[in-house]
């Protein structure tokens, strides 16, 4: 068995690639980043940030509101959606 967020799925669900896709979620319009200026429904479609700062790091450079996480694991067909406000330290 193996783990789909937390849950867990038959190994033979699980894709090659074996690692979370992390995305950027426009709250409002429920659509993923696929590139600077295209957005799609399709999570299969988005541009994967590969580490969360990356995509943290793109949102503060631009000031984007209304946006957060999303995750989607090998093998899974939903995508785990994380608030950004949570994922952005707060200094001190």
């Amino acid at each position: 068995m193996k783990w789909c967020g937390l849950r867990q799925i038959p190994a033979w669900r699980a894709k090659e690639r074996e690692i979370m896709k992390i995305m950027l979620l426009h709250v409002e319009t429920g659509q993923f980043l696929r590139s600077s200026n295209q957005w799609t429904a399709n999570p299969d479609e988005a541009y994967d940030w590969q580490h969360s700062k990356r995509l943290l790091d793109y949102v503060k450079e631009r000031g984007l509101e209304g946006m957060e996480i999303g995750v989607k694991f090998p093998g899974c067909d939903s995508v785990e959606v994380y608030p950004l406000k949570a994922a952005v330290p707060v200094a001190v």
